[in-house]
């Protein structure tokens, strides 16, 4: 890791933009910057920066973030409190479950909406660091120490190497702070 003349470590650059109209960034930049320190060092070593960033196309959660390897760079965007979804899968509906979001059919609409309620105990920021920003970390470390030699692997799998890393953090998140 990058050191700075205090011989302290250099962790990246963290780039916070404004978020969509009505959206908030669910790991702010003190946050963010914070999480950086608490991540196993090799998770972070030539990651250049972490930037969050107004939602794409208006869509919620297509995409929650990304990892760009050229830039080794992560991206996180913005999410409202309250989703207005046409469809949620069920591996996204039991994740925002496991962190207490209400999950809600609203018939009239045809649509799913999905409520983030920090007095209900519904922790956008928890979920958001422990579903997406692990998931990009991950990413980030397997692009950072495959060998050049390497296989090409299908996105399928590469999806499932990061949320294996994404396990891998959560676990070790956990246990040293229990």
């Amino acid at each position: 890791m990058p050191r700075g003349r205090d011989g302290r470590i250099v962790y990246p650059r963290v780039i916070e933009r404004k978020p969509a109209p009505g959206d908030v960034h669910p790991l702010p930049k003190h946050a963010v910057r914070k999480i950086l320190r608490l991540v196993p060092i090799e998770y972070v070593y030539g990651l250049d920066r972490v930037e969050l960033r107004a939602r794409q196309k208006n869509e919620i959660g297509n995409p929650f973030g990304c990892y760009l390897p050229d830039e080794k760079a992560i991206f996180l965007y913005s999410l409202p409190l309250v989703w207005r979804l046409r469809r949620i899968s069920e591996g996204l509906r039991r994740s925002v479950e496991s962190f207490d979001a209400k999950v809600t059919v609203l018939k009239e609409e045809k649509l799913i909406e999905v409520r983030w309620s920090e007095e209900d105990g519904a922790y956008i920021d928890v979920w958001f660091w422990f579903r997406t920003f692990t998931h990009e970390l991950g990413h980030h470390f397997v692009e950072q120490y495959k060998t050049r030699k390497g296989a090409n692997y299908s996105r399928r799998h590469e999806e499932i190497v990061a949320n294996l890393h994404s396990s891998r953090l959560a676990a070790d998140f956990f246990r040293r702070h229990q």
